[in-house]
């Protein structure tokens, strides 16, 4: 997504991550933007990088992944980690709810601009554009910092095992996930207008960013015996929101009250968050207009949020295909998931 905003006299397109700016908020505080000397051609904004053998969207720079190794980790720091159309945005939003005490008008997503490896890059697709890292503003962030990810366990910082923060990773079943994803990237021009049946080959087999969702998935699964780590299905909060919402706050260390729980079970509900995009796009006047909640100013992030939509996707020749490759990668995992 791009989103356009005035920060410190520069007007800067946040790409793929549209969470709304509060400068009137006073905690989470990020520094002034500090652009890199460098700038980048539109050439480099249409190439996504490979590296370690994985490939990442135009916005994440290699120099950036090396120098994630090192990033600076605090005991406090919340993770939210995904595969890409994962409900990223569904968990930070019942975070940044609890530590608001389910006030809305409290609810600070200053560190959720973008995820921790990407750039926040000004005039996308133009020469010159410039840039900076959103772990370099990340850095004199107040605490705590709810930071969000789509990276795989070892791209995360090394201090990550040390330092131990509350880590949070949501599984998606892949079926949708797949679906979901589609539609994403239909909606950029930069992916071009590739059919179903080609996206399902390439999907299937990890040929798309952040790689295979089956390795993805299975790295953070298998870390889920680790205090610090809670492993969340969506599906799971789709039926029982409210239990989910308690096992966050318990995984947190928070004890919100009954009424806090109801507010944040409310307010996190995919029908209130897009309610809650509308009005701050239509208050807003100044440019987040016509792009606050949306990816690349058309496509909702919060799209139909269902379970089973896959099935006006997949032909039974392509299901039957799935269900093969998923029981061949998760046999021996224990991992399940509800499909519809």
């Amino acid at each position: 997504m791009l989103v356009a905003n005035t920060y410190s006299g520069h007007r800067v397109l946040f790409s793929h991550h549209h969470l709304f700016l509060d400068l009137m908020a006073t905690t989470n505080n990020i520094p002034d933007l500090e652009f890199e000397p460098d700038v980048l051609s539109s050439e480099v904004l249409r190439h996504r990088p490979v590296y370690e053998g994985m490939t990442f969207p135009p916005a994440v720079r290699i120099e950036a992944l090396k120098e994630l190794k090192t990033f600076q980790i605090r005991p406090d720091d919340i993770f939210i980690v995904t595969f890409p159309k994962s409900g990223t945005h569904w968990v930070s939003e019942i975070v940044s709810l609890l530590l608001a005490d389910g006030d809305l008008e409290r609810v600070n997503r200053r560190t959720t601009l973008a995820h921790l490896e990407f750039a926040l890059i000004d005039d996308v697709g133009k020469d010159g554009a410039r840039y900076c890292y959103m772990y370099k503003m990340l850095q004199n962030a107040d605490s705590p910092r709810v930071i969000t990810s789509h990276l795989p366990y070892r791209f995360l910082p090394e201090q990550l095992d040390e330092k131990k923060p509350k880590i949070i990773y949501v599984a998606r079943n892949p079926k949708d996930v797949f679906t979901s994803w589609f539609h994403f990237r239909k909606r950029d021009p930069r992916f071009g207008n590739l059919p179903w049946d080609e996206y399902f080959n390439g999907a299937i087999s990890g040929k798309y960013v952040y790689g295979s969702w089956f390795d993805h998935v299975l790295e953070y699964w298998n870390k889920r015996e680790k205090g610090n780590v809670l492993f969340v299905k969506y599906e799971d909060i789709k039926m029982n929101a409210r239990e989910t919402v308690v096992s966050v706050a318990k995984h947190l260390n928070l004890t919100p009250s009954d009424d806090v729980i109801d507010r944040v079970v409310h307010s996190s509900s995919l029908d209130e968050m897009k309610k809650m995009y509308q009005r701050l796009k239509t208050d807003n006047q100044g440019p987040f207009n016509n792009h606050y909640g949306n990816a690349y100013g058309s496509n909702s992030f919060v799209r139909k949020g269902k379970v089973g939509d896959w099935k006006n996707h997949f032909s039974v020749a392509e299901n039957e295909e799935f269900d093969r490759v998923f029981q061949e990668k998760m046999k021996d995992s224990g991992l399940t998931f509800a499909f519809e």
